[in-house]
C-alpha cells in the first residue's frame, strides 16, 4: 500500500527507523526485488518489461550490501562499461577513492579478492560509489552512501555530490540528517508505510526522533 511518484530531476530522501522498509524500496527500484503486487515504473514502463541493458544504463545504484567482485579495481568500477580512463579517474576522485588507489603498487589494476578483502570499509564503499557514478546514469539510488566514512570526509563528499547530481534524479536512503542537504523532498517511513511526504523543512521535529545509526 505504498504509492508515490518521483519526477525526472527530483531529489528524494527515504528516511525512517531501521526496519521501516527503506532499503526494500531501494531494491524494488533497482529490480533486485520484484513486487508481489503493483508496479515499479520508469518513464511509464514497468521495469520488468524493460530490456535489461537499457534499464541498467539508466540506474546508478549503491546499496548497503554492494560488495566488490573478484577482479581489478578498474573492473569493479567499469563493470564492462568502457567510457574511458578519464571517466574512471573522474568518478574515483569524486567518490574519494582516487587518493588511496593512487598509492597502490598496481593502482586501478590491483586485483581484489572476493568482497574486497584487505580494504577498509570506507575504501570498499568509495569504490562502490565510484561504480554507481560511472557513466553519469540519469537515475541514482544511494542507500547509506556515507555509512563507512568519517564526518569530515562525508562533508567533502556531500559538496561534490551536490554538483555531480544536479539535474539528475536521486533516491537517497539515509539515517543521517546531514545528507538531507542533497534533496528537495523527504519521504518519512515507519513500519512499511509512508508517514510524511514533503519538503525537508516540513518534516521538522520528526527528523530528530529518528534512531541514530
Amino acid at each position: 500500500n505504498i504509492n508515490f511518484r518521483i519526477s525526472p530531476g527530483e531529489r528524494v530522501a527515504l528516511i525512517g527507523p531501521i526496519g521501516s522498509g527503506k532499503s526494500t524500496i531501494a531494491r524494488l527500484l533497482t529490480g533486485l526485488y520484484e513486487p508481489t503486487s503493483g508496479l515499479v515504473m520508469v518513464d511509464g514502463i514497468d521495469i520488468r518489461q524493460m530490456e535489461s541493458v537499457s534499464f541498467r544504463k539508466k540506474i546508478g545504484a549503491l546499496l548497503q550490501d554492494s560488495s566488490l567482485l573478484t577482479g581489478t579495481i578498474r573492473e569493479n568500477i567499469e563493470l564492462g562499461r568502457l567510457d574511458g580512463e578519464e571517466e574512471l579517474i573522474r568518478v574515483s576522485q569524486l567518490s574519494g577513492a582516487h587518493d588511496f588507489i593512487s598509492t597502490l603498487p598496481s593502482g586501478f589494476d590491483l586485483r581484489l579478492s572476493d568482497r574486497g578483502e584487505g580494504l577498509s570499509g570506507g575504501q570498499r564503499q568509495s569504490i562502490a560509489l565510484a561504480r554507481s557514478l560511472y557513466g553519469k546514469p540519469p537515475i541514482m539510488i544511494l542507500d547509506e552512501p556515507t555509512s563507512s566514512i568519517d564526518t569530515d570526509t562525508e562533508a567533502a563528499l556531500i559538496a561534490k555530490l551536490k554538483d555531480e547530481l544536479a539535474g539528475r534524479t536521486l533516491i537517497l536512503v539515509t539515517h543521517r540528517p546531514s545528507l538531507l542537504s542533497l534533496v528537495d523532498r523527504v519521504i518519512l517511513m515507519s513500519r512499511g508505510r509512508v508517514v510524511v511526504d514533503g519538503a525537508p523543512d516540513q518534516i521538522g521535529q520528526k527528523i530528530t526522533l529518528l534512531k541514530a545509526r
